[in-house]
């Protein structure tokens, strides 16, 4: 991974079972048998890595990844809809797979539908890393991209950001509307 890439999900998702989900363990990588789904090399090395992560309240491992990559983290939750864009939101491969496996969690705790995915939104160069769909069952389905009805709504979340921090800015300051991750 050579330049970071922005993440943009949109997930319906209610207040309790938002809260069951931040409070959940994170579950290993190795739960998931579609990995080769996203064209990459993933190794046993860097899944031992985020496989050390397994078991971390996915709100820690979320409030890590955005402060040790201040890149205009936001986080909302507004009419049963959670929104999270992330301008630069890894810069490793264990970081990116540790993000990866807490957004597949939130199915198992009854969240869906809605659609993460990873892309070069700031940084073009970055391309685009994957896609993750949630039907309302809850199950992901991970891919090399997303349809163009299932990206437009997370383009309307993120490039109005990058116009922000493409014009001087950083694409705003870390915004929670939960209080979940930043000191809630």
């Amino acid at each position: 991974m050579s330049e970071p890439v922005s993440y943009a999900l949109s997930l319906a998702i209610g207040p309790e079972t938002l809260r069951r989900w931040l409070a959940a363990p994170s579950p290993a990588p190795e739960r998931w048998t579609d990995w080769a789904d996203l064209e990459i090399a993933l190794t046993p090395a860097l899944f031992d890595l985020a496989a050390r992560q397994a078991g971390r309240r996915i709100g820690a491992i979320l409030t890590e990844l955005a402060v040790s990559n201040l890149g205009g983290w936001h986080f909302e939750w507004r009419d049963g809809v959670l929104s999270l864009v992330a301008l630069q939101g890894a810069v490793s491969w264990r970081e990116h797979l540790m993000f990866l496996c807490a957004l597949r969690a939130a199915g198992d705790h009854g969240g869906g539908p809605g659609a993460a995915l990873a892309q070069g939104y700031a940084w073009p160069a970055a391309g685009t890393a994957w896609g993750l769909t949630y039907a309302p069952s809850g199950e992901t389905r991970l891919a090399a991209g997303l349809d163009p009805a299932a990206q437009a709504p997370l383009d309307a979340l993120a490039l109005p950001m990058v116009a922000a921090a493409r014009a001087g800015g950083s694409g705003g300051p870390a915004r929670d509307e939960l209080g979940l991750w930043f000191g809630g």
